[in-house]
């Protein structure tokens, strides 16, 4: 199996994904994706920079595309906040909020974890008090409080 068999079975049987949405998910047209699964791609030199753009994209391991070897998708050994994040819906502002949680000493953050343990377990919610759909509806219903570091522990 050559290479260009190989990416028509990654899209088809793996990805299942047609040749217009392959092309369009790496900003290339239908007719580029059924060039290079025809091996007829009129631009050679184009190959190599969309074997290595359908590997990033797909995490697709470039040892079984250029020589069919080993697994087909890249295993990931790590766990990326910021891709989770980000795949969620998550903004630059909520990582950035993330990571200043992080930043506080791990005895301050267990004295927040408490804290806001003791104050959820008080709230009684129920099904006839709705939860307010804005953010200035809830500081209404829930003002803020002013908690200093050395009150939280």
């Amino acid at each position: 199996m050559e290479i260009y068999d190989r990416i028509r079975e990654l899209r088809k049987n793996h990805l299942g994904l047609s040749q217009t949405k392959f092309g369009e998910e790496l900003g290339v047209s239908r007719s580029e994706i059924n060039n290079i699964e025809r091996n007829t791609l009129a631009r050679p030199e184009k190959k190599l920079s969309l074997y290595k753009l359908i590997c990033s994209r797909f995490k697709v391991s470039e040892e079984w595309l250029f020589n069919g070897t080993g697994s087909i998708f890249v295993e990931s050994r790590t766990f990326s906040l910021d891709e989770f994040i980000k795949e969620n819906g998550g903004t630059d502002f909520e990582i950035e909020i993330i990571k200043g949680y992080f930043c506080i000493d791990q005895s301050t953050r267990k004295g927040l974890i408490e804290h806001f343990k003791n104050y959820l377990s008080n709230i009684k919610i129920t099904t006839d008090e709705p939860l307010p759909k804005t953010t200035t509806d809830f500081e209404k219903q829930y003002p803020p409080t002013n908690i200093t570091k050395t009150e939280i522990g």
